[in-house]
């Protein structure tokens, strides 16, 4: 094990733990808020992709694999955008932020929504970390992949997990609009 294998686990593992934490605190929902994880980590992925020189030899099952994990994360993704719950309340100066942190003029008339998965979303996340290692072991020993060890294709399977929440939660959030509890 190298340096660099250390160094992405400890990211992957502090992204996961940074992930369920945030199943269990209220946190503001918007739009922008929403799809940028999921956007800044793809593109992360996307460029560590790039920056592998042991994928020159992609092959179809790379693919297909990788396609099913992409496909199994996006599934929960949504289960954990259904399982959201919701609270509005009035806007508070925390939630309204300048460009240097600073809060700046806010609206109580003004009402923001939360949400939060619980228990079950951060249940959810350990089912896809599961997944996803037991999926890479089990290839690794019959069918050795340079695209899925890849820490960018990681990266993906959490940025379509991510998204397909964003996508669910804001359909669930245009459907039935909230009032101030």
């Amino acid at each position: 094990m190298n340096i660099s294998n250390v160094a992405d686990i400890l990211i992957a593992a502090a992204l996961v733990c940074w992930i369920i934490y945030r199943q269990f605190t209220w946190q503001l929902t918007n739009a922008s808020k929403l799809w940028r994880m999921p956007l800044v980590v793809g593109i992360i992925g996307v460029i560590m992709l790039s920056q592998t020189k042991s994928l020159t030899s992609v092959r179809p099952l790379d693919l297909v694999i990788l396609a099913g994990e992409l496909v199994i994360s996006i599934v929960l993704g949504a289960v954990m955008g259904s399982l959201a719950r919701f609270r509005s309340r009035p806007q508070t100066a925390n939630d309204v932020r300048g460009r240097r942190g600073e809060p700046t003029q806010h609206d109580p008339s003004v009402i923001v929504v939360e949400s939060r998965t619980g228990a079950l979303g951060a249940s959810l996340w350990i089912v896809l970390i599961a997944l996803r290692v037991g999926i890479e072991l089990a290839v690794a020993h019959y069918y050795p992949s340079a695209l899925l060890a890849s820490t960018g294709t990681i990266l993906l399977v959490v940025a379509a997990n991510r998204a397909a929440r964003a996508f669910v939660v804001l359909n669930r959030m245009e459907r039935k609009p909230l009032v101030a509890a």
